[in-house]
């Protein structure tokens, strides 16, 4: 049973911190610029054979370079640190999600779910807690596996992260990468200095915390002007969790504007399906449809899929 009690809180940390996991869709992903000069680009070919190997080895670096957003964490995080701490708002916005989602990942089988799922249900729990209030233990394992999929996905090259300090670096190279103009990284500053908080500190310097929570305002709206669907679903959970004054409506008008999107592709949809049920749960059919309607106004910031939501 011990083992099985591991895996549920594995699980449990997964879901939790998977609901607005970041993505970048990688055809539409900006690459880390390669710095303005090399010792290749300065050497100066004296025949056309030396000018033909300069212009293989610039090849083979500016591929190296271009390459930073595929390639493993461990094998560029020093020449992502070096390229943030210059200004690199691509690379600090990076490092920042690394360390915000893929810090010491856990990991499950189907069948360690599957299990996990009726060890639970077996004594009269949910998996899910209250979420998994209208979900069959199918259904809960279904979301779990989908999510745990997409968890380590997103998290591919940067497996392996095991950092003591993991959410003061996130926030530290959010915060950068959101002040350097990441749209990302702005919809994402709020979610990141949040981790860094826990009673006691908010307790002891409010005034801190209270100017954050103006700048996570400041900075989602930044990201809506530059088009980042991401920012829609973290104007949800402001509007749902009191950053914005709570409005149910306004929180639910956000999700539904983020699944019209194509960035809302990203993630399982089971996910996304379960955060509307439990998002209308609150609201009559009118408000409902007047949340629609908002969802759909605010979807033309971002581009907007085929259909009607989910």
């Amino acid at each position: 049973m011990k083992g099985r009690t591991t895996v549920v809180a594995v699980l449990c940390v997964v879901i939790a911190g998977t609901w607005y996991f970041w993505s970048r869709e990688r055809s539409n992903a900006p690459r880390i610029a390669a710095p303005q000069a090399n010792a290749d680009a300065a050497a100066l070919p004296s025949s056309k054979a030396d000018s033909a190997a300069v212009a293989t080895r610039q090849a083979n670096v500016a591929s190296r370079e271009d390459s930073l957003d595929e390639r493993p964490l461990a094998e560029v995080r020093a020449e992502l640190e070096r390229r943030a701490q210059a200004g690199d708002a691509r690379a600090a916005s990076r490092l920042g999600q690394a360390f915000l989602y893929c810090n010491n990942l856990p990991a499950a089988t189907d069948a360690q779910i599957d299990n996990a799922v009726v060890e639970i249900g077996a004594h009269g729990g949910r998996i899910l807690g209250e979420l998994g209030s209208s979900l069959t233990p199918d259904d809960q394992a279904s979301l779990l596996k989908a999510t745990m999929k997409y968890a380590h996905a997103r998290c591919a090259n940067a497996q392996g992260l095991d950092e003591k300090d993991a959410a003061a670096q996130a926030f530290r190279w959010i915060e950068r990468a959101a002040a350097l103009g990441d749209a990302d990284a702005q919809a994402l500053y709020g979610e990141a200095m949040l981790k860094t908080y826990d009673m006691r500190r908010a307790i002891a310097d409010p005034e801190t915390l209270r100017d954050r929570l103006e700048q996570a305002r400041t900075y989602v709206e930044r990201s809506l002007l530059q088009g980042d669907a991401l920012a829609l679903l973290q104007a949800q959970t402001y509007y749902a969790d009191g950053v914005y004054p709570a409005n149910p409506e306004r929180a639910y008008a956000n999700l539904y504007a983020y699944t019209l999107t194509p960035r809302s592709a990203d993630m399982p949809p089971q996910v996304l399906t379960l955060m509307l049920s439990e998002a209308s749960k609150v609201l009559d059919a009118a408000a409902i449809d007047r949340a629609r309607e908002e969802g759909r106004r605010l979807a033309a910031c971002c581009g907007v899929s085929e259909g009607d939501g989910r």
